[in-house]
């Protein structure tokens, strides 16, 4: 067992156990970018509370493709390290030892640059390593322009309802497109996991079961009806080109996530989701719609997300991380606010009704090994506000009421003295 785990003390109230391996790391599947520009890629690592050693040590690797492996380091943060390539273009984001965040900011992109990134930490106690983990899957950089393939990392559910996880393909005309083919499994990397569902021009409405496919334009759905607890896995599409010369794959896909549901080794942590009941809003400004969640003290946090939805616990999408689960109607118009209040820019009519906050919360339980809980609030009722008469706009009113009575008066007396002339006359 290693050492500085042994070393360890046992407390009551604050025991950890030798088995203890809650050694994480969370980092974004893909990111799309522009060469030229700089971009910013997240990676939060989590260790055993009582496991904090003398340094953390920050490295990353790059990759062609494939898993992060033993492909060659990059960067490291604590030994000031960089490879020539990189050199005053990569620089750490935050601070490991207090944060406990590994991200970093790559600036001036070229398209040789990476384009697979993973982050690696060490703990070191004395000037000797304790500790060495890294990220299985790392994250893309796909460049904007190239054909590349687009699934949100996250999809939320409740219990029973239809969903779709959409697999969009960008850069590349549907035609050129022999198979859509769908994995699913409980592994992180795609290709560990097993292919359930292929489509192709013979099979297009393809349907399993409670699943099915649909293609809408260059986007391909994978729908399932009335979701189960059997149903949380990790959804990945690959696509294969005509050519077979440039297909393209998703690295760890969609992770499904079902409300209120808690796993045998979570054991139902405890966390309350809290939205205001009701909320007044103007046509045209924004509005903010309040969120606030609480955290298990209890529990290795690793990567919290937030979502919205409108009408009811199963509606449509006002906000998701990924515009491709954004309902058109809210594309654009909404955005997170603080740690999870919604702002809906360019209020509308038909935006007054509900809107529900779901919150996930990921935890590590083991070696490279998390698990997730997602919840939701009660719901916030946003209405138009209707705007109360001043009193200077009660004055303004009367005045344009009496200009107009005493306008009518006087026309009615000319019109009345220019018909009595006319009757003289003739007269």
């Amino acid at each position: 067992m290693r050492l500085f785990i042994l070393l360890l003390f046992c407390f009551q109230g604050d025991v950890y156990s030798k088995d203890d391996q809650t050694y994480c790391t969370e980092q974004p599947d893909s990111i799309m970018v522009d060469v030229g520009a700089s971009v910013t890629i997240p990676c939060n690592f989590s260790y055993p509370k009582n496991g904090y050693p003398g340094e953390v040590r920050v490295y990353w690797r790059q990759a062609k493709g494939g898993r992060c492996g033993n492909n060659e380091i990059i960067y490291s943060h604590t030994e000031k390290r960089t490879k020539a390539d990189y050199r005053g273009r990569i620089s750490m984001e935050g601070n490991p030892e207090l944060e406990r965040t590994a991200t970093i900011r790559i600036q001036m992109l070229k398209e040789t640059d990476g384009p697979l990134f993973c982050c690696k930490i060490s703990l070191y106690s004395y000037g000797q390593p304790k500790e060495t983990w890294q990220n299985q899957h790392g994250t893309y950089i796909k460049f904007k322009g190239q054909f590349y393939v687009e699934q949100p990392d996250v999809v939320p559910a409740v219990i029973g309802e239809d969903i779709s996880i959409p697999c969009a393909l960008h850069n590349k005309l549907s035609d050129a497109i022999e198979e859509i083919i769908w994995r699913v499994g409980t592994s992180d990397l795609c290709n560990e996991n097993d292919e359930f569902l292929i489509w192709n021009t013979e099979n297009i409405t393809q349907r399993v079961g409670r699943w099915r496919l649909q293609k809408s334009e260059n986007i391909f759905l994978l729908h399932i009806e009335s979701v189960k607890h059997s149903d949380i896995q990790q959804y990945c599409c690959e696509v294969k080109t005509k050519t077979g010369s440039d297909g393209r794959s998703s690295n760890h896909g969609t992770q499904l996530v079902i409300a209120d549901f808690f796993s045998p080794d979570q054991n139902g942590p405890e966390f309350t989701v809290t939205q205001s009941e009701n909320i007044l809003a103007n046509e045209g400004p924004s509005v903010i719609i309040n969120c606030s969640y609480t955290v298990p003290p209890d529990r290795n946090l690793l990567w919290s997300g937030v979502f919205w939805r409108v009408g009811s616990p199963t509606g449509p999408y006002a906000y998701h991380p990924s515009d491709l689960m954004v309902h058109p109607s809210y594309r654009g118009r909404t955005q997170l606010s603080e740690l999870a209040d919604l702002q809906i820019n360019g209020v509308q009519d038909s935006d007054a009704t509900t809107y529900y906050c779901f919150v996930m919360l990921k935890f590590c339980i083991g070696t490279n090994k998390s698990n997730s809980v997602l919840k939701y609030g009660s719901g916030t009722q946003l209405n138009r506000n209707v705007k109360n008469l001043t009193s200077t706009d009660f004055t303004g009113q009367q005045t344009v009421i009496l200009a107009a009575y005493f306008g009518i008066k006087i026309f009615l007396l000319v019109l009345s003295i220019i018909l009595c002339a006319i009757y003289v006359k003739r007269k």
